[in-house]
Formats: C-alpha cells, sequence, structure tokens
C-alpha cells in the first residue's frame, strides 16, 4: 500500500535500484506480499497456486535463465526473493 501510494518517480527510483521496471516491481511487490501471508497464517506454500501472477521483465533477466514454469507458483515468487536480497547483497 505505501508503494502504490508513493509518487510515481519515487516508484520508478525504488524500481530502478532493483534493476526491473516500476509495473513489474508493483506486480512483484503484491506476489510477495501474497506469499508472506500465506506463510504467516502458517498455510501450505509447497505446490500452492498463488492468486497473483507477477508481472514478467521484458528484458531477460540472469536469474530467469533455466525455466521456472508458471509465473503463479510458488517457485517464481522465491526466484523473485532471490533476485531481490541478490541486489540488496550485491549493492
Amino acid at each position: 500500500a505505501l508503494y502504490n501510494a508513493s509518487p510515481n518517480a519515487a516508484r520508478k527510483a525504488t524500481a530502478a535500484s532493483f534493476q526491473v521496471p516500476e509495473p513489474v516491481f508493483g506486480s512483484w511487490l503484491l506476489t510477495l506480499q501474497t506469499v508472506r501471508n500465506v506463510c504467516a497464517h502458517h498455510e501450505r506454500l509447497w505446490n500452492r497456486i498463488i492468486g497473483t501472477r507477477p508481472h514478467v521483465p521484458e528484458k531477460k533477466l540472469e536469474w530467469a535463465d533455466p525455466v521456472l514454469g508458471p509465473t503463479n507458483q510458488a517457485f517464481y515468487a522465491l526466484t523473485i526473493l532471490a533476485h531481490l536480497v541478490g541486489v540488496l547483497c550485491d549493492g
């Protein structure tokens, strides 16, 4: 909610710092919020179909080389999380 309420320039700058376009980053945050809620309520995450489908960046990222499968499954969300943590740790 805070990200969506931010000015457009702030959203773009935040997304750029994570090396993805703004609409993609916003969809990723929504997906990670859903995953967080599943985990917080002790629900099963493995093999779960996540209701929010994140956008895929048009520019191929290096983490997207392996076949990721459907974007609405947990593996894709965990791959997104790995990319975000990797950017934070390298930067």
